[in-house]
């Protein structure tokens, strides 16, 4: 048996030999990391644990993109292992990848509306990838994204509430959030049927991707009336929009929050928001609608979440200078954010995304420079760790990814 295999079987063994409850749900520390004074420590050891890492993604390209990290056609375990002895070689300790319900084409949990139970496979894959992490001393941070709309989570859906539009709809009705619970549920019970180690290889749970209302529908996008969201506030959309906003971000995580710790009861749980400055916002509080498209989505509040049942508030950034990242920091009120981290040491923050447009950055010298530069600010912004976007996706064609050319952005993150 080789120093891999046994590292293998050694985190096989451990999950088996978690104690279950009555309810199936292992007792003890499931999760292999807990936060100490908004810093991360390992578990079994005590020592300090800084994530730093990518985001591996792969994507269906003729599906339109849609994230396919584990469908059968897409994953294979050896390009998986290989990538992982490189990272781990590299000093490189943590991944985000992301579970693809039914979003896109194909490559997905649940092959169609239809389906009344997930591809078995889909699930195998993610429970070996989740092996091989820990193998190589790399944690995961599984990053969901809408439930998807397959037979099991559509019985009893409410797709028409009153003053409640489409986009908002996953954040904001009841039936909605009732059903992205029982997702997370699943999910969980299904790796666990296949092996409880997989579970102790999750550094924390990654609710939705870019959590954010949609401001070109209702309530947002109503100037008069009322709204009643599922946390059974009545709000005035004349004047409680902000109140709305932050209100329902945390219902909503808590919800979230406490379908995961019924499985996991020590679970981290994340929370992650793109800057309001991104979207051309200064700050929370902006709702006008803007031309474009995809300026009309408002992000949950990072400060908003402090007060919810998060453990972990993640900004992702994609600055093009440090004049950008100040605005960036300044539109989600850094100093407060700091402030409220320092009054709460139980919570951390981290940067889950950061990366280069070659548009901005066409020489890839360049870009792995201002990288090498932004890796070293993170720390400095407050963050306890972060994660590179990403790790090798060429089918993502805009961004550089950290093994482009010859892994100048990989080696300048190392430094």
């Amino acid at each position: 048996m080789t120093s891999r295999e046994a590292h293998l079987h050694l985190a096989v063994a451990t999950g088996l030999a978690l104690a279950a409850s009555s309810s199936g749900a292992p007792t003890g520390n499931i999760s292999p990391v807990r936060i100490e004074q908004g810093k991360f420590v390992l578990q079994a050891t005590g020592k300090p644990y800084v994530p730093r890492g990518f985001n591996y993604v792969r994507l269906d390209i003729p599906g339109r993109g849609s994230h396919a990290t584990f469908s059968p056609f897409m994953y294979d375990r050896k390009q998986v292992d290989a990538a992982f002895t490189h990272m781990e070689a590299n000093g490189f300790n943590v991944v985000r990848v992301f579970i693809n319900g039914l979003w896109g084409k194909r490559g997905c949990m649940f092959k169609n509306r239809d389906a009344t139970a997930p591809d078995p496979v889909y699930l195998s894959n993610l429970a070996e990838f989740l092996l091989l992490a820990k193998s190589h001393g790399i944690l995961v941070i599984p990053c969901f994204e809408f439930f998807p709309m397959a037979a099991p989570y559509r019985e009893g859906l409410n797709e028409q509430p009153e003053n409640i539009g489409p986009a908002n709809r996953a954040y904001l009705e009841a039936t909605h959030i009732k059903a992205k619970q029982r997702y997370l549920r699943d999910v969980i019970g299904e790796l666990r049927k296949r092996d409880p180690a997989c579970l102790t290889a999750i550094f924390c749970w990654d609710l939705m991707n870019e959590v954010c209302y949609g401001l070109k529908h209702a309530p947002f996008s109503l100037d008069k009336g009322t709204v009643t969201p599922a946390n059974g506030t009545t709000y005035d959309l004349a004047t409680e929009k902000e109140k709305l906003a932050d209100g329902m971000a945390i219902y909503w995580v808590d919800q979230m929050a406490d379908a995961i710790h019924a499985e996991i009861p020590d679970a981290l749980i994340n929370a992650n928001v793109f800057t309001y400055h991104a979207v051309g916002r200064t700050g929370p509080g902006d709702f006008h609608q803007d031309r474009a498209a995809w300026k009309n989505r408002y992000p949950f509040r990072p400060t908003a979440l402090l007060r919810s049942k998060a453990d972990i508030i993640d900004i992702h950034l994609y600055p093009a200078d440090e004049k950008t990242l100040l605005a960036d920091m300044a539109s989600v009120e850094h100093t407060k954010l700091l402030a409220g981290l320092k009054a709460d040491p139980t919570k951390a923050f981290i940067v889950g995304e950061f990366g280069v447009f070659d548009a901005r950055f066409p020489k890839l010298t360049d870009a792995a420079a201002w990288m090498g530069q932004l890796s070293r600010r993170i720390p400095h912004l407050g963050a306890a760790g972060w994660v590179y976007w990403t790790y090798d996706c060429d089918e993502q064609e805009r961004l550089w990814n950290a093994m482009s050319g010859k892994a100048e952005i990989l080696q300048a993150l190392g430094e």
